[in-house]
């Protein structure tokens, strides 16, 4: 699950520039590595890009999985995102 997490995270941002180059993209991150964000309060504010109920439970499913994942995962998911957009494949962009 782990490594599926790490796919997930590294193909959402496509253009770097000082970060993913999208503030929605990088606070959905943020909500998603947040263990104090609730799936329900994450699926609200997804809303607008959710049109069934599986995709509304998948998101929950995943929010509920980062939510179980300790705090040096989360910590770790959050520097992986970081050092991504500071590399230097990022900066050429």
């Amino acid at each position: 699950m782990k490594l599926v997490t790490v796919f997930m995270l590294s193909a959402l941002p496509l253009y770097c520039s000082a970060g993913s180059g999208c503030l929605f993209i990088e606070n959905m991150i943020s909500k998603t590595i947040d263990a104090s964000v609730s799936p329900a309060e994450f699926t609200k504010d997804l809303e607008a890009y959710i049109e069934t109920d599986a995709e509304e439970n998948a998101f929950q499913k995943m929010k509920h999985l980062f939510n179980s994942l300790s705090k040096e995962t989360l910590a770790n998911s959050q520097e992986f995102v970081t050092t991504k957009y500071n590399s230097f494949w990022c900066a050429l962009y």
